[in-house]
């Protein structure tokens, strides 16, 4: 997409949003972890014989990257704004253009509600892309964009002109798609050719898959919760072969924080 100069705006507010509010939760649970010497110096930490983090610091810097360079409400409006800016340019077209603008405005929802109902084919099958291990998940990715696209498009035609008052419904269409984009992405780097070798890549990036497919998706009731709860195995083996090193390869090209 960079290499063919494509409008990335959407793309790039998405991963601002996604990585400034995932660091800055990564952050705060370290300092969870780290207990009362989160709140300690450097110096103090290692006048006491501990390691010397820099929690609290590394908390100032993760928090205000929610607010630098776009804040992660804002940036959530303007993304709805610029997905929305088809619809409501057809829907003025519909009421305020030609003859044939407003011949052409309900053939384009039309088109747009069937591409969202229906499933079509792709050339190129999702196996082939992202290999059989993926398909169960490219699937998913699919079948809820194709609703997402269905409740933007209800959501455009019901509220009209008053939809940029429905902030808050703003924001949920918004966070959906804040699920999809890391899914996808994790699925595509984790196909990659070099990244297939890898240890624990698909028990890794199934995981991830599932964890945003609850957050989009959250069980309604407690027999499906309980189901679900399943995945307390598979954190346990993951923290496991985590702890043991067997995602060491996880940490190249990271800059080291820590001292050695």
């Amino acid at each position: 997409w960079a290499n063919k100069k494509g409008d990335l705006r959407l793309e790039s507010a998405a991963a601002k949003i996604i990585g400034s509010e995932w660091y800055w939760e990564v952050v705060n649970d370290l300092f969870q972890v780290r207990g009362g010497r989160g709140f300690m110096t450097v110096e103090s930490q290692r006048k006491s014989g501990e390691l010397g983090i820099p929690v609290m610091r590394m908390l100032r810097d993760a928090r205000i990257n929610l607010v630098w360079e776009g804040t992660s409400e804002i940036l959530r409006i303007w993304m709805a704004r610029e997905a929305l800016s088809p619809y409501i340019e057809q829907g003025i077209a519909f009421l305020q253009g030609s003859p044939s603008d407003r011949i052409a405005a309900p053939l384009y929802y039309a088109r747009i509600a069937l591409r969202s109902c229906l499933h079509f084919p792709k050339p190129l099958s999702a196996s082939a892309m992202f290999g059989k291990d993926y398909s169960r998940w490219v699937r998913f990715i699919e079948s809820s964009s194709r609703s997402l696209t269905r409740s933007t498009l209800v959501a455009t035609v019901r509220h009209r002109q008053g939809l940029h008052n429905k902030q808050l419904l703003l924001q949920n269409l918004v966070n959906d798609s804040l699920w999809l984009f890391p899914m996808a992405a994790t699925l595509w780097y984790a196909s990659q050719s070099e990244m297939r070798t890898k240890p624990g890549i698909l028990e890794l990036a199934t995981y991830f898959c599932q964890e945003m497919a609850d957050r989009l998706d959250p069980p309604s009731s407690s027999v499906k919760r309980i189901r679900r709860h399943k995945k307390d195995t598979i954190v346990y083996h993951l923290s496991k072969a985590i702890m043991s090193g067997e995602y060491a390869w996880l940490e190249e090209g990271i800059v080291p924080l820590l001292e050695k």
